[in-house]
């Protein structure tokens, strides 16, 4: 059953992601992200249907079911929202250019990672569980791929290309071997990341006329 069927006020289509086990949902605003307790719905769809929460709660409402405020390197608009397959890594663009990473692997623990920027907002950001790599989308035609450590920055690895158009969107295959990066022009370029250092272009799709706004495998 929805939990909410109204937007946000303000904010527009703003990025939101679910955690893999549903235990929780993410959802991008201007310099922050919230996760929501989505073991508590009502709670938390009430409170998507506004603006961000104000600072304190309503005399009637628990504090602890409050939406735990994430803000890292952040400054720009939250542009893309990920998290890793099993759960314990959130990942967000921004406007800025800004990539910020945190470990969310227990309910008591949320540490701010290290944060990447890109040379303009971020516009997608995908990544596999199986090789630790990260791919971001920025407003240009390249997509980098980054090396994930459990500690220390991102390492870049590679970056690919999307011929005459721009870099709008990312999927890795579900085994993590192949890498879609779709266009400003409705085609579907994907890349051999067997080895994420050193992708390797296969064939391109043409969807449709427009921009792809969003691809999955």
């Amino acid at each position: 059953d929805p939990v909410s069927e109204d937007g946000v006020a303000g904010f527009g289509a703003a990025p939101m992601a679910f955690r893999p086990d549903g235990s929780a949902l993410a959802f991008g605003y201007p310099g922050e992200v919230q996760v929501h307790d989505m073991t508590k719905r009502r709670t938390a769809g009430a409170r998507l249907a506004r603006q961000p929460p104000p600072p304190l709660p309503d005399e009637d409402e628990d504090i602890d079911n409050l939406p735990t405020s994430l803000k890292g390197a952040l400054t720009g608009i939250t542009t893309s929202l990920t998290y890793s397959r099993d759960g314990s890594l959130l990942i967000a663009g921004d406007s800025n250019g800004v990539t910020q990473m945190w470990d969310l692997s227990t309910s008591a623990t949320r540490r701010t990672l290290t944060s990447v920027r890109s040379r303009s907002p971020i516009r997608s950001i995908s990544f596999d569980a199986h090789a630790g790599a990260l791919v971001t989308t920025d407003a240009t035609a390249t997509a980098t791929l980054w090396q994930v450590a459990p500690t220390g920055a991102p390492a870049p690895l590679a970056e690919v290309t999307v011929p005459r158009e721009r870099a709008e969107v990312t999927a890795f295959r579900p085994d993590g071997r192949s890498l879609v990066v779709a266009g400003s022009s409705g085609t579907a370029h994907t890349w051999t990341v067997a080895d994420p250092a050193r992708p390797v272009r296969g064939a391109g799709l043409t969807l449709h006329s427009g921009p792809v706004r969003a691809v999955a495998i």
